[in-house]
């Protein structure tokens, strides 16, 4: 006969997650006999511990007849935080069986509090086992091996917003945490997180339920119960703060990786401009950016800076994902001191021209972004337009008369406050423009326009009317 021994099959969760159990929930146990034969009944003394926060609640039999006489005695110590469960179960008349084969004896239940202590050890240790197996010779019983296991506690943990890999302070290496752990989140299956109560960004100690992920737990910065990009902004705008005894020296300079794009560009490359808005400077920002419009044209390669962030030290990181035809993005400065212009171009896309391709008069569409200063975080407005040829009804038509470009205001704009042309840099490029008498025709030189495409920002006391040309 084979060596006998337990197996312990957790009910409530997936064998993932099965080595650990988590603060104010239940768990189940299954409590398995390998390699044993003809099992006819048994017997356990099952120790315990944390039992001032891990409370027994039932116990019921598995494989045996339901009507097999099962007894339980569950006796547990504060004093000593240690319990001891006594479990005995055999059929009401062994005649009626010849046993049976590897039987899952038992489920026990148990229920963790929510003053569970994180990462604690819980122990369960089974002695003095025995079961009782049918043979030729007549029923025997056989000593059950004594057999340890341990489980970790899930507990509830104080985190501080943007120290993402725990270290305690906020530098470079937690952005890459947070673009480690990208995507967890309540809507990943198999895997629990959870959301902080009152959660703010401000740095103190907040407290939450560690996810089945741990480590995932701090990457959530904002505290929604899942980790975006946004995140980042948070850790930028508790950037080199210290919560403790950190292990690095608080004099110690902490910089962003600045990432170099310059490689991306080639001699067909084409920057198309993500142009935005925000009601203030900010520091940070992270979005999404959607180029179906675009994808028929061009090749997309990635993202390269814009001209909003005044400084050097810029760290940019993006996700190109070719179903969706979206590019998931973070950019933030490390100097405060750099915070970004109100509007421009935040950043380009930089593509290639497909082969055979038209005119594409399309740019980017910025399809959510959020930004954010060193106190709050506020959205971040979308300005990019889709610029085709505009219908008769449109607010604008533009015509090409050779040595000038000639755009009529419609729907009743009768005055324009001013003109601004930019090229694919952001870059304003002076000509000469000149109005009807009303102001609501605009004729722009052509003479100082030598690139293939332009940017016109109309500004009337109604709106800012913007064109590609």
């Amino acid at each position: 006969m084979n060596a006998q021994r337990f197996a312990l099959l957790r009910t409530d969760v997936d064998t993932a997650r099965a080595n650990f159990v988590t603060a104010t929930f239940s768990f189940g146990i299954d409590i398995k006999l390998d390699s044993i034969r003809k099992c006819l009944g048994f017997s356990f003394q099952i120790q315990y511990d944390q039992v001032n926060y891990i409370k027994f609640s039932n116990c019921k039999i598995i494989d045996f007849p339901k009507s097999s006489e099962l007894v339980y005695i569950n006796q547990a110590d504060e004093n000593s935080n240690t319990g001891t469960l006594y479990i005995a179960a055999s059929p009401k008349n062994p005649k009626d069986t010849l046993g049976i084969d590897n039987p899952k004896t038992v489920h026990i239940e148990f229920t963790v509090s929510q003053t569970a202590p994180h990462l604690q050890n819980l122990n369960f240790q089974f002695l003095k086992s025995e079961a009782v197996v049918y043979t030729d010779s007549g029923r025997v019983r056989v000593k059950l091996p004594n057999s340890l296991f341990t489980y970790k506690i899930h507990g509830f943990i104080n985190i501080y917003p943007g120290d993402a890999d725990n270290n305690l302070m906020v530098d470079n290496q937690d952005f890459t945490t947070i673009i480690q752990f990208l995507g967890l989140g309540i809507n990943t299956k198999a895997s629990r997180s959870y959301r902080r109560q009152n959660a703010s960004t401000l740095w103190f100690p907040q407290r939450v339920l560690a996810w089945d992920e741990v480590a995932a737990t701090y990457a959530d910065c904002d505290g929604n119960g899942r980790i975006t990009t946004v995140d980042m902004l948070v850790a930028r705008m508790n950037f080199k703060k210290i919560h403790s005894e950190a292990q690095k020296s608080k004099n110690e300079t902490q910089s962003l990786n600045k990432t170099e794009h310059k490689s991306l560009l080639t001699s067909n490359s084409v920057l198309l401009p993500v142009y935005a808005e925000c009601p203030m400077p900010f520091i940070g920002t992270a979005g999404t950016i959607s180029y179906a419009d675009l994808d028929n044209d061009f090749d997309v390669i990635g993202l390269s800076d814009g001209n909003m962030f005044k400084g050097n030290g810029n760290f940019l990181w993006y996700s190109i994902s070719k179903d969706t035809k979206t590019i998931e993005f973070a950019y933030i400065t490390d100097d405060d001191n750099a915070a970004a212009v109100k509007s421009g171009i935040l950043l380009n896309l930089v593509a290639e021209p497909k082969a055979g391709s038209g005119t594409n008069n399309c740019l980017p569409k910025l399809l959510e972004c959020t930004a954010s200063n060193n106190v709050t975080m506020f959205p971040l407005n979308q300005i990019t337009d889709v610029l085709e040829t505009p219908a008769s009804d449109a607010e604008y038509t533009v015509s090409d008369k050779g040595e000038y470009f000639e755009i009529t205001l419609n729907n009743g704009i009768q005055s324009v406050e001013s003109v601004n042309i930019y090229n694919l840099l952001g870059e304003s490029i002076p000509t000469q423009i000149n109005f009807s008498d009303n102001s609501n025709v605009i004729y722009i030189n052509k003479i100082a326009l030598s690139e293939a495409r332009y940017f016109i920002k109309i500004t009337t006391p109604e709106k800012i009317i913007r064109i590609c040309l």
